[in-house]
């Protein structure tokens, strides 16, 4: 039987003894007076259950719950290729999830059986890989590829601190690089603001410009015309003025 097969029976025996120890502790918490029936409370149930989960393990689904159900969502939100990484990411959490929870009941494996238990987490980052293509998605699908990469740390030997730091410097090579996208893009749209804001600006200084000289042109001509007039009465009048002479 390959390690494969016995991942399956090792999470059932887990389920089985964690029932168990459920139910012995349901009895040890009843009294006599408990209604002959042997219930327990509530919340005595959730007490028993929150003891089998191991320390670690909820330290990892405190983790899930602070960092990765908020990416997901975002993924899911933005829609396309990203809510492919967000479910793919959240998938290979659990088989993490998995992993180490068989872990914390189990002796090591041996290396010949070590790398059957890490296939399903190394089909999700091939699927992950799978997801980079020519498109807008594609520095993304990058960035988490890259990252991604750190889950291997479950079988790398003593510490596995540089080789996730590693990793996560991989996807943080990509992921600065749709930063500097969006500030340039940023840029971009803040020179055409500034071109837009001068363009009107020159356009209304030549408008103030033209309406200026039309105003003096009309107060120019308008004074003109009045000269001309006064000019024709006056020698109209000197005319009728001599003709009245003579």
């Amino acid at each position: 039987m390959s390690a494969a097969d016995i991942l399956p029976l090792l999470n059932q025996i887990l389920g089985r003894l964690g029932a168990l120890e459920a139910t012995v502790a349901n009895a040890s918490h009843s009294g006599p007076g408990a209604g002959g029936g042997g219930s327990s409370s509530p919340s005595s149930a959730s007490s028993s259950e929150t003891e089998e989960v191991p320390r670690s393990i909820r330290a990892f689904d405190e983790y899930t719950s602070s960092s990765l159900t908020p990416f997901v969502t975002a993924c899911s939100e933005l829609g396309g290729d990203a809510a492919s990484l967000g479910r793919l990411v959240s998938e290979s959490f659990a088989e993490m999830r998995s992993f180490l929870l068989m872990a914390s009941a189990c002796k090591a494996p041996a290396d010949s059986e070590l790398g059957p238990l890490m296939t399903p987490l190394g089909e999700k980052n091939r699927a992950i890989s799978a997801l980079t293509q020519r498109n807008e998605w594609e520095k993304h699908c990058k960035t988490v590829s890259e990252g991604m990469a750190a889950v291997s740390w479950l079988c790398v030997k003593p510490a596995p601190r540089d080789y996730v730091q590693s990793a996560l410097e991989g996807g943080e090579y990509w992921a600065n690089n749709i930063r500097k996208g969006m500030f340039a893009v940023l840029v971009v749209c803040v020179c055409v603001c500034i071109c837009v804001c001068v363009c009107l600006f020159v356009c209304l200084f030549v408008c103030l410009v033209l309406l200026s000289l039309h105003v003096a042109f009309c107060c120019h001509t308008h004074k003109h015309s009045y000269t001309h007039t006064w000019i024709t009465n006056r020698i109209s009048s000197n005319i009728a003025y001599a003709n009245g002479l003579l």
